[in-house]
C-alpha cells in the first residue's frame, strides 16, 4: 500500500484508456488520436482512479489535468501489478492536488468539484430572424458556474479563457466533455470570477440565453439536464 505526502494525489489510469470508443451495440473500436490531433486535451488521458488523497475518497474516479500522467509524475516499484494491469496500461501517478479538478465513486452521476474548482458552462445567444440554421452565438469570457465556490447558480464575467473543457471516455465507453473553472469559496488572489451579471443571469434563468459546451448541444437551462 503506497500512501500520498501532504499536498499531493496518488492515481492510477489506463494510459491507453482514451483510445477506444464503445458503440450502444457494445461494439468497441480502438481510435488512434495521437497520430491526427495534436491537442494533448484530446490525446492525453485524464481519467484515473484515486488510491491515496487527503481530500478525495480512495476508490473515487478522478480527471486531472491532461499533462498530469507526464513521466515525471510515475510511481515506479510500487508493488507486483497483475497481467491483467500490466497488459492494460495501468500505472500509477502521484501529482499536486491543485491539478485535481472533479471527482465522482463509480456508478454516480454527478461528479463533485475539487478544492478550488468548479463546472460552468458556456453561454449562447440564439438566433431570433428569418433565416433558418443559423446557430447561436457564443458569448466570450462570460459562463454559466453549475457547481463550486460562491458563484453557483449564477451567470458572472470572468477572466480571458476561463473554462477549460475536460475530454474523457466515461464509465460506458463514450467520449464526454465538462467544463471546469477555478473558483474559491471566500477570497483568493487566483479567482477566475470577475463579476456577477445579474442581467445574463436572469436572461438564463428564463431561457433566453442558451448554456452548453458547443454550439450543437447548447439549450436553454432548464432543458440542458434533462
Amino acid at each position: 500500500m503506497i500512501k500520498n505526502i501532504h499536498g499531493r494525489v496518488i492515481i492510477k489510469a489506463d494510459i491507453e484508456g482514451k483510445n477506444f470508443h464503445t458503440f450502444s451495440t457494445g461494439l468497441k473500436i480502438r481510435i488512434e488520436r495521437n497520430y491526427n490531433n495534436l491537442d494533448k486535451k484530446h490525446t492525453q488521458q485524464v481519467l484515473g482512479e484515486v488510491v491515496s488523497s487527503d481530500t478525495i475518497p480512495t476508490g473515487a474516479m478522478i480527471l486531472f489535468h491532461h499533462n498530469s500522467i507526464h513521466p515525471v509524475n510515475i510511481i515506479n516499484n510500487h508493488s507486483q501489478l497483475s497481467g491483467v494491469e500490466i497488459a492494460s496500461g495501468i500505472q500509477y501517478f502521484s501529482f499536486k492536488e491543485d491539478e485535481c479538478y472533479l471527482w465522482k465513486m463509480p456508478k454516480e452521476k454527478e461528479w463533485n468539484p475539487a478544492k478550488n474548482f468548479g463546472t460552468c458552462l458556456y453561454l449562447f445567444e440564439p438566433y431570433i430572424g428569418p433565416l433558418l440554421g443559423i446557430p447561436p452565438k457564443k458569448i466570450k469570457d462570460i459562463l454559466y458556474i453549475a457547481k463550486g465556490g460562491d458563484y453557483a447558480g449564477n451567470v458572472c464575467n470572468c477572466l480571458k479563457s476561463t473554462g477549460m473543457p475536460i475530454i474523457f471516455v466515461n464509465e460506458d465507453g463514450i467520449e464526454e466533455t465538462i467544463i471546469r473553472m477555478r473558483t474559491y469559496e471566500g477570497y483568493s488572489d487566483r479567482e477566475e470570477v470577475i463579476a456577477i451579471n445579474y442581467e445574463l443571469t436572469e436572461k438564463v434563468l428564463s431561457g433566453e440565453v442558451y448554456v452548453g459546451v458547443t454550439e450543437k448541444d447548447c439549450k436553454p437551462l432548464n432543458k440542458y439536464y434533462e
